[in-house]
């Protein structure tokens, strides 16, 4: 919700679809309709998806009356609304940005999405412990098996800044996760706070 002193001036719904679901172009209206009424104000419906094909359909416009005069246009960013950054520097200057790259390109061409997941992965390693394991783990989830191997190849080719560092990470982050499954296994409650220090 945007607001101008104090006062609703846009909503915002946001949607995140992996594929195709026709509900959702009667579910979608709704969402925008309730949110208007609740906080008077214009709204619009961001879409994201890393889908080129659920980006095309999501971007349909959906016709709301036997006229065709009452229309609801869904804003999408699907993969290609998101640039291409392969370059380390760009990527550290904005990690957040190379990641969403990542996510949005890790299914390229593997070469291409490789440098992309590698720029990332650059990127990330500069970060807080936290968000690092966390950038890595969506990183390795986006690239494609053909890209992750590609990545692979171009770290064990190169004297690349990343080989040592992301191993590490990807390591400490699978204890860390392993020593969660057993204590949830034998029944130990583990906090919130515990669970982010583990």
């Amino acid at each position: 919700m945007l607001l101008v002193e104090g006062k609703p001036v846009l909503g915002v719904i946001v949607e995140a679809q992996l594929s195709r679901d026709e509900r959702k172009r009667f579910s979608w209206p709704a969402y925008v309709s309730v949110l208007r009424a609740r906080h008077e104000c214009p709204v619009e419906l961001l879409v994201l998806t890393h889908d080129r094909a659920v980006a095309a359909w999501a971007a349909a416009p959906i016709i709301l009356d036997l006229a065709g005069e009452a229309v609801l246009r869904p804003r999408v960013l699907g993969p290609d609304g998101v640039p291409i950054v392969t370059d380390p520097e760009q990527a550290k200057r904005a990690p957040e940005f190379a990641v969403l790259s990542a996510l949005a390109h890790g299914g390229d061409e593997p070469e291409l999405a490789s440098k992309v997941g590698a720029a990332a992965i650059i990127a990330a390693l500069g970060l807080d412990q936290e968000r690092a394991a966390l950038y890595s783990h969506l990183i390795d989830a986006a690239l494609s098996n053909a890209a992750r191997a590609a990545l692979e190849n171009l770290m064990q080719t190169q004297s690349f800044p990343i080989k040592s560092e992301f191993a590490r990470i990807q390591r400490a982050s699978a204890q860390a996760e392993g020593i969660l499954v057993v204590l949830e296994t034998r029944g130990v409650s583990v906090t919130d706070e515990q669970r982010k220090r583990i």
